[in-house]
């Protein structure tokens, strides 16, 4: 059985999304599908398409909790989705499918890479972002464990509960302005996401050329 969240067609949708934007996405069923148009509104910019992890303590039980050396990485949580800094560097499996289709007419062809902070390095070791091209008129399809992937950041949800949140990056993307269609999948998972409320959420980054 499939499971789908939200479907618009391609050009059937009278209104597009704007980012950010922040919407619950169930990670516990295996064929789960999110689907939604956008539009982007800068000439060229970069944005993030995550997984939000929501915790279900309060900010002031997490304050608590750090005040008696209980950090991330001690959490449960921590050792569901993976760690933050290195440390638990790999969670429970969670296999996600991400597509970006452009639906007007592309002016540039997309640039992306697989979600993660890290740096690329150079032969003289500066860091820096190398991304990915892809065709003109063609999608992007980032197929990726995102229990291997490091934590991007940690704050606030972003789905207005007011509770403790840390997001993945599935992809970082380089988009002109235009409109696209956005289809996330759940191909694996585990049953540890069952403890964990999860929100699909895009932002903007900056990053890479």
């Amino acid at each position: 059985m499939i499971t789908v969240l939200s479907v618009i067609g391609f050009s059937g949708c009278a209104k597009y999304q704007t980012i950010p934007m922040c919407v619950p996405f169930d990670t516990t069923k295996e064929k789960t599908v999110y689907e939604t148009n956008i539009s982007t509104t800068e000439d060229v910019r970069a944005y993030s398409f995550d997984l939000e992890y929501v915790d279900n303590r309060s900010i002031e039980e997490r304050k608590e909790e750090r005040k008696r050396g209980i950090y991330f990485q001690d959490t449960t949580i921590a050792k569901i989705i993976g760690g933050q800094n290195g440390n638990n560097p790999v969670g429970s499996k969670l296999l996600v499918k991400l597509t970006i289709t452009q639906i007007s007419e592309p002016l540039r062809p997309m640039k992306y890479r697989v979600g993660t902070s890290q740096y690329d390095k150079d032969e003289k070791g500066n860091g820096h972002f190398n991304l990915i091209t892809v065709k003109l008129g063609e999608k992007i399809e980032v197929i990726s464990n995102i229990g291997a992937h490091e934590v991007c950041c940690g704050g606030i949800a972003h789905d207005g509960s007011n509770k403790p949140a840390w997001n993945k990056s599935i992809a970082y993307a380089r988009l002109e302005k235009g409109d696209y269609h956005i289809k996330l999948e759940v191909l694996e998972t585990s049953p540890e996401f069952e403890k964990i409320r999860t929100n699909f959420h895009i932002t903007f980054v900056h990053f890479g050329k």
